[in-house]
């Protein structure tokens, strides 16, 4: 089905970026669609992360990472108020054990005073009383105030359902299967035949950004896709842990954290692992793994109280930003 309406802007993918950018250019007189290839939105990372708004400590100072995640921080309250998602600013609090975590933890604390992040600091004793239930091993914290915890599946319903009532076309069950340029116009088309032409193509495809891109052009990046797998425990008692507890980061991640959500339960996770984009599976050693790391940060975790174990896989990208 060769569809004549022209879009000035096709969307691949209705995940929480692809949403995000709908609702945004639905402030536009444009005519708008987004392709998802599944039945609903979110569905793949969105679906499947630790739900946390992070403050930007971590992010090497002036990468894009940096830049976006501080500025995308900053606007996550207003946002969360204009489309009625819960959102709750926690802080974060990110875990050593010795002198030697001291002194990484005032390098992160360096590179957070670069990217323009409210840190600092904490010691044992202050450590203890904000979070009772921390492991009494621990020894010092970086306390980042602006790290928050968010609903991602409200998120990416409200920001599509505010995108569509202000004009977007959302096309479910669309999986792009070709892209081609045409006298300067992109011509998309899915496994069924059915085309749609637009002006400008915007690629949200998370993991699969790169094989989106190759249909254009040589892609000069390559997604290593990443799974990490959770646990999420019950309402068993609302003040087991007040803050999100990190561990401390190394080149490929955050490391397991332990931290409530905006359901009032807990989330635990992730582990960090190379995997296939559409591998979202768990498997008994690696969430062992995950219950010892947890457990470095707080003690007497209560997995007896587990509900739920999940995967989700995310686009790591093969460059250092």
């Amino acid at each position: 089905i060769m569809n004549n309406e022209l879009f000035d802007c096709l969307i691949i993918g209705a995940g929480v970026s692809g949403a995000a950018i709908a609702r945004y250019l639905a402030k536009y007189q444009l005519k708008i669609a987004v392709l998802e290839k599944h039945n609903d939105v979110g569905e793949e990372t969105t679906n499947a992360n630790s739900a946390i708004v992070h403050s930007g400590y971590d992010p090497k100072p002036l990468s894009k990472k940096a830049y976006f995640n501080v500025l995308g921080n900053k606007m996550m309250p207003k946002l969360c108020e204009e489309l009625d998602v819960p959102f709750k600013k926690i802080g974060s609090l990110t875990v050593g054990f010795d002198d030697e975590d001291l002194k990484t933890l005032n390098d992160l604390l360096l590179r957070a005073q670069t990217n323009k992040v409210k840190a600092r600091i904490i010691e044992q004793k202050e450590l203890f009383k904000i979070e009772p239930n921390i492991n009494k091993l621990a020894t010092c914290a970086l306390f980042c105030e602006d790290a928050g915890i968010i609903s991602p599946f409200n998120l990416v319903v409200n920001l599509m359902e505010n995108a569509m009532d202000n004009g977007v076309k959302l096309f479910l069950n669309w999986e792009v299967e070709n892209i081609i340029k045409d006298n300067g116009l992109y011509i998309v088309t899915n496994k069924e035949g059915d085309t749609f032409k637009a002006k400008t193509v915007v690629n949200a495809s998370g993991v699969f950004a790169d094989d989106i891109n190759t249909l254009l052009e040589k892609s000069d990046f390559k997604i290593i896709p990443r799974k990490g797998q959770y646990i999420v425990l019950d309402h068993f008692d609302s003040n087991f842990v007040k803050h999100v507890l990190f561990s401390l980061p190394t080149k490929v991640g955050k490391g397991v954290l332990v931290a409530p959500t905006t359901s009032n339960n807990y989330i635990i996770g992730p582990s960090n692992e190379e995997s296939l984009k559409d591998d979202t599976s768990t498997t008994v050693e690696v969430l062992n793994y995950v219950k010892e790391t947890a457990t470095k940060l707080v003690e007497n975790i209560p997995f007896q109280e587990s509900i739920r174990q999940f995967s989700g896989v995310r686009a790591n990208v093969d460059r250092d930003d």
